[in-house]
């Protein structure tokens, strides 16, 4: 009988000391992750505020309010020229691109005046595009870009020069006003001037416009069929819209000479038609005269 009990007997011996072994071990492993929880904890113990990037901040970019945050990270972890004053780094440029949540670094940033000409663009052209308008480009020269003078952030107005169906003339009048230029060639509004006697623009050159949908649709058509000319607004023109003119021969003729404008209307001869056999002639008869 004793016998038959033997392997059972030796089975729950195995039993109980694999449990034993299982629970030693478990121990082993909670004493472990206890060390390390409060190695942790002793690092984390003391947050500290640094300003660090809201949003994803490319080289170049002078900061904003809209850039900048706050988080808590460990004082052991806390980077040398990482700052919690936010006057620190509050419009200051870039350096050097920031991913969201990267601290923004003293040694990372620079005084706006200190952009070398060659930096990067400050915005993408969908950041400066007001919300609402669609970015058109067109291509220019001297002549209809007022001289190459266009700078971004400037204002123009935009004329077109088209074969008028009616009369079959040219005529001549202003499409848009106060349209905004959002850059000229690959320079952006806001970013800082060329140096000093490069502004002017020679040749052929492109400019970014902001327009509705609507309107840019209406440029696009409007180069297709006929001329466009651009004219630049002063900077203390904001806001002021004019009455529009077309400019045909007859309107302008009326507004240069005014009263004095007559249109003179050719005077009609009369004239009788003399048959002679198979002939026919036509004779003018005087004013005033009749045939019998």
């Amino acid at each position: 009988m004793i016998k038959r009990l033997l392997p059972f007997l030796f089975a729950g011996v195995l039993g109980v000391a694999a449990v034993m072994l299982m629970q030693n071990y478990l121990q082993r492993q909670q004493q472990a992750f206890n060390l390390e929880k409060q190695k942790f904890l002793e690092e984390y113990k003391n947050p500290v505020q640094v300003i660090v990037a809201r949003r994803p901040v490319p080289e170049g970019r002078v900061l904003t309010t809209e850039d900048l945050g706050t988080m808590a990270i460990p004082e052991k972890f806390r980077p040398a020229p990482a700052t919690a004053n936010g006057d620190e780094v509050l419009n200051m440029q870039a350096k050097v691109p920031f991913a969201p949540g990267e601290p923004i670094l003293r040694n990372k940033i620079q005084k706006p005046t200190e952009k070398k000409s060659d930096a990067p663009v400050v915005e993408t052209l969908a950041e400066v595009t007001p919300q609402g308008k669609r970015a058109v480009t067109i291509e220019m020269d001297t002549l209809t870009g007022v001289g190459g003078f266009i700078a971004p952030g400037d204002n123009i107005d935009i004329l077109w020069t088209f074969a008028n169906p009616d009369s079959g003339e040219n005529s001549t009048l202003t499409i848009f006003q106060e349209v905004l230029v959002l850059a000229v060639n690959d320079r952006f509004i806001g970013e800082a001037a060329p140096p000093e006697g490069s502004s002017r623009h020679s040749g052929r050159y492109t400019l970014t416009l902001s327009l509705a949908p609507e309107e840019a649709s209406m440029l696009l058509y409007a180069r297709q069929n006929g001329q466009v000319q651009l004219s630049l607004r002063s900077k203390d023109g904001t806001g002021e819209r004019m009455a529009t003119f077309v400019a045909t021969k007859q309107n302008v003729l009326k507004a240069v000479l005014g009263d004095r404008y007559v249109i003179e209307t050719p005077e009609r001869k009369r004239q009788v038609e003399v048959y002679k056999g198979l002939d026919r002639n036509t004779v003018p008869v005087a004013q005033g005269s009749s045939s019998r």
